[in-house]
């Protein structure tokens, strides 16, 4: 077929029967898209929002590479905040003394570690203050990090039990 010549302005013929304009339009639309929007992820990865990556490498990362799927003797619970992504073995149902207490005896039989991420920490205070006082004894617990957050809500705070 004759291909004609289009006017200025125009998108040839050729380009609207096999999508090649709509194409060549989507990808100048999303590389524009990319520039904008790079300076934003970049802070977003350097300064994220709740910090759960870094967590995860101090409760797992020195031991346990990325996607360890075998047994383990590290144990994680995780209080208002959890991140299957980096921690999918995660126990998200600690929330009360006595199931502390016995997620703590098990390590200490197995030789285990127990580590807690606190999320939304005035919030964890109010609703479940004996797991929170078992946490801020020194005996018992150390305050391993602070992962500050953009604001005071998305602050995690790491512990982990004394042996």
């Amino acid at each position: 077929p004759k291909r004609s010549v289009p006017e200025a302005g125009q998108i040839p013929m050729h380009w609207r029967r096999t999508g090649l304009g709509w194409m060549a339009l989507s990808a100048v639309g999303l590389a524009c898209l990319a520039l904008v929007g790079a300076p934003a992820t970049a802070a977003l990865r350097r300064f994220p929002r709740e910090d759960y990556k870094q967590a995860a490498l101090l409760m797992r990362g020195a031991r346990e590479p990325r996607g360890f799927a075998g047994s383990s003797n590290i144990h994680t619970c995780w209080l208002w905040r959890h991140a299957p992504t980096y921690d999918p073995r995660g126990d998200t149902y600690v929330r009360s003394k006595a199931l502390l207490q016995e997620k703590c005896r098990l390590a200490r039989e197995t030789g285990g570690e127990v580590y807690m991420v606190v999320g939304m920490r005035a919030l964890s205070e109010g609703v479940y203050p004996e797991v929170m006082q078992i946490l801020h004894d020194p005996r018992q617990f150390e305050h391993l990090a602070t992962f500050w957050g953009g604001e005071s809500i998305n602050t995690l705070d790491l512990y982990r039990m004394r042996k």
